[in-house]
């Protein structure tokens, strides 16, 4: 009964943790970014851990044809990865950029609302006293 009552208190916490988590358009685009560049990321860990199984074998078999076919294959598999990693960070490193201004800018806008209804609120509070 008591692991039962764990595993409700958990799943209760997980859903308020994520409704909490909710991402504005800035924050879905930029978790899409960051997932996308991970699995081209993990590509590339692939890649180069077939790569290194290559090598090995090349060593031990040199001059095999279907092994330096793929190892060539590979080379320009990493090459081409690496080049689209090298985007997509940049893409993501601007994106990360963009949302921290907008947040500032939202900041600024905010302060200067609320100055404003505090002026407001001082003119109306010096008007009834008059």
């Amino acid at each position: 009964m008591k692991r039962i009552f764990t595993l409700v208190n958990a799943a209760l916490f997980a859903s308020l943790l994520f409704a909490g988590c909710a991402f504005t358009d800035y924050g879905n685009r930029i978790s899409d970014e960051r997932q996308s560049l991970e699995s081209l990321e993990r590509k590339r860990h692939d890649y180069e851990s077939r790569y290194v199984i290559v090598l090995s074998s090349l060593e031990k078999h040199l001059g095999d044809p279907k092994l330096e076919y793929e190892r060539n294959k590979l080379e320009k598999l990493i090459l081409d990865i690496d080049t689209r990693i090298v985007e997509k960070r940049q893409n993501f490193e601007n994106s990360l950029e963009e949302w921290r201004k907008k947040i500032a800018q939202d900041k600024l806008q905010k302060e200067m609302i609320e100055r404003e209804e505090q002026l407001n609120a001082n003119k109306q509070d010096g008007e009834w006293t008059k």
